[in-house]
């Protein structure tokens, strides 16, 4: 790829303090990248204990950094900073104004472990050579998750989703992720810095994402793809040839297409039963199925958000508006 105008300001950006490949932080943390990317997607708890180890690397990494007062951040990582912050402290906020209601005492945990993605970020940022852990994580990820994807429909397992393939998680994140792995990989197909064997391991990788994310039954991770794949035109795509830029784009529109007109293939018939439910909604009906299931939650949602406008119902008040809904037979 050829560099641009704006590559050299974005060089001048680039973060301090960084840790070298061949340290023994720098190889631990690509040797836990690499495993986490390619058996996250598989291998139950192995994606969050993942999270946990890169971070606790990173706090230490951070306590050496601000300890030697070689830590700087660019513009965009202080954003960053301050979202996390954000999203963190209203969550704190509302458990403070409403108190910790017992249906959302697991959350607290779970909110305060985002934390941990500032210094998993920064630190990840810094290391010098991590790239290849990244590239081969994703593309070993992606292939080993339609392999698994593919096992589980040919041998007619059965799982707790009615033969969609989720994973150690659910079909929503196992068909999200994988997805998302393969969108990834796409700017490597048309590198051509890269040995062709391993480009076209990585369009073999971006093949088996399509399959696992299409026999998840996702709905929500493909209504994505037109609008991320658009994205990836006008910015990484726009580094390559025309041929390459909209032609990679197209084939995976149209391979996508094919997968999912496949009978074995549970997307087509959810993308259906969506259409249905659609239809009737239009027509003033009740929609059926989960859409139609998701259509009541929302607005019970949104008539209990009207009714606590400015500091809201706090965490437990969906529960409450529910059982009141259900109760009343709305």
């Amino acid at each position: 790829m050829t560099a641009r105008p704006g590559d050299a300001a974005l060089l001048n950006t680039a973060p301090t303090h960084s840790v070298a490949a061949d340290s023994w932080l720098g190889r631990i943390a690509a040797a836990i990248l690499f495993t986490t990317l390619a058996l996250g997607l598989v291998v139950p708890k192995m994606a969050g204990a993942g999270f946990l180890l890169i971070s606790l690397l990173g706090l230490i990494w951070l306590e050496s950094a601000i300890r030697g007062r070689q830590l700087r951040m660019a513009a965009h990582e202080k954003l960053f900073f301050l979202a996390v912050l954000l999203f963190v402290g209203i969550w704190l906020m509302a458990w403070l104004v409403h108190g910790l209601h017992p249906v959302g005492a697991d959350d607290v945990g779970r909110i305060l472990r985002l934390l941990l993605i500032i210094p998993l970020y920064l630190f990840l940022r810094r290391i010098d050579g991590l790239e290849s852990s990244w590239w081969y994580g994703l593309t070993a990820g992606a292939l080993i998750a339609g392999g698994y994807a593919l096992w589980f429909s040919l041998t007619g397992s059965e799982g707790e989703w009615q033969g969609r393939v989720g994973g150690p998680t659910n079909p929503i994140y196992f068909g999200g992720v994988v997805l998302a792995f393969g969108l990834m990989l796409l700017p490597r197909i048309s590198d051509n810095s890269l040995a062709l064997p391993l480009r076209l391991l990585m369009a073999l990788a971006v093949l088996f994402a399509l399959l696992a994310s299409a026999l998840s039954g996702s709905r929500g991770a493909w209504l994505a793809l037109p609008p991320l794949l658009v994205l990836y035109v006008l910015t990484l795509g726009s580094r390559q040839r025309p041929g390459w830029r909209f032609g990679v784009p197209l084939l995976l529109l149209l391979t996508a297409l094919v997968i999912s007109l496949m009978p074995a293939v549970p997307l087509g018939e959810r993308f259906s039963d969506a259409a249905a439910a659609m239809s009737a909604l239009v027509q003033g009906d009740d929609p059926s199925g989960t859409l139609g299931i998701r259509w009541t939650l929302w607005q019970v949602s949104l008539a209990g958000a009207m009714e606590n406008l400015g500091f809201g119902g706090g965490p437990g008040a969906f529960r409450l508006y529910l059982e009141q809904a259900a109760a009343t037979g709305s």
